[in-house]
């Protein structure tokens, strides 16, 4: 019996220990991320979504940060989509885009909500939620 209580304790720490990893580190929520997609039925459909997302990048968007694509007048076999991190704007594959676009490639950099405004101060990327991604990601492979 002395021998069965340091086991008994040690599994029920590990139980314990088990759960709270678990718990932190499953993330909350993440039922709620779902994938919705719609894809393009042809390249059309495709070019007009493109110039909708195009269009959200208003005058508080700094230029060099607005959404932007290289696109060839043919259908093509490889689109590239770049994504850019986090604080940052689509501006920054400007060179590896015109690049991917030289090798007969087409190029979308989407901009993601609340970065790249010509205010550099604004707080609202604070506001980007893992929905937020999620939208901006399936809008992309959409189109």
């Amino acid at each position: 019996m002395v021998r069965t209580v340091p086991l008994v304790l040690l599994t029920i720490a590990a139980l314990i220990l088990g759960w709270v990893a678990f718990a932190t580190l499953w993330p909350m929520g993440s039922d709620a991320l779902v994938s919705a997609a719609d894809p393009a039925s042809n390249r059309q459909e495709s070019l007009q979504r493109w110039a909708q997302i195009e269009a959200r990048d208003d005058s508080t968007i700094d230029e060099r940060c607005r959404s932007w694509s290289l696109l060839h007048d043919e259908p093509v076999e490889t689109t590239v989509v770049l994504l850019h991190g986090y604080t940052n704007c689509p501006f920054m594959f400007r060179r590896l885009g015109a690049d991917l676009h030289m090798r007969g490639w087409n190029v979308l950099a989407p901009r993601f909500p609340y970065h790249g405004y010509v205010d550099r101060l604004s707080t609202d990327q604070g506001k980007l939620t893992a929905e937020d991604l999620i939208q901006t990601a399936d809008e992309i492979i959409d189109v």
